[in-house]
């Protein structure tokens, strides 16, 4: 498994910013799961999405959350996907953004980007 964490990136903005970024190893061919987890706080406002867009090798898929009527800021959310991979480094790397300048202050708490094998492509 190849993995890296940040923590603690204060304040994002309205404009995507990098989060994190990896790039592995050259790895062989194979089946890889791709994935990031995070948990953000908008400390204490409610309905706010936040916004992650996927870069790198596999970049491309945006992804909203929000934060509900219940929670007080994000829970641990984890995305991951499976793809097929012919051989060579994958990069990996998360962006993110607050949908509205009228947002509460939103500060990430940590973030994981992870790539890790799980078969043979066929």
């Amino acid at each position: 498994m190849h993995t890296v964490k940040a923590v603690d990136i204060l304040n994002i903005g309205t404009v995507y910013q990098t989060a994190i970024t990896m790039t592995t190893p050259v790895l062989e061919a194979g089946l890889y799961m791709i994935g990031f987890s995070f948990q953000a706080d908008f400390h204490g406002q409610k309905n706010q999405p936040l916004n992650t867009l996927i870069t790198g090798t596999f970049g491309g898929s945006e992804y909203s959350d929000s934060i509900g009527d219940n929670d007080t800021g994000f829970k641990t959310r984890y995305f991951g996907f499976p793809k097929p991979w012919a051989g060579g480094a994958i990069t990996l790397g998360i962006d993110c953004k607050k949908a509205s300048s009228f947002s509460a202050q939103c500060d990430i708490d940590f973030i994981d980007v992870m790539v890790y094998r799980v078969g043979n492509v066929s």
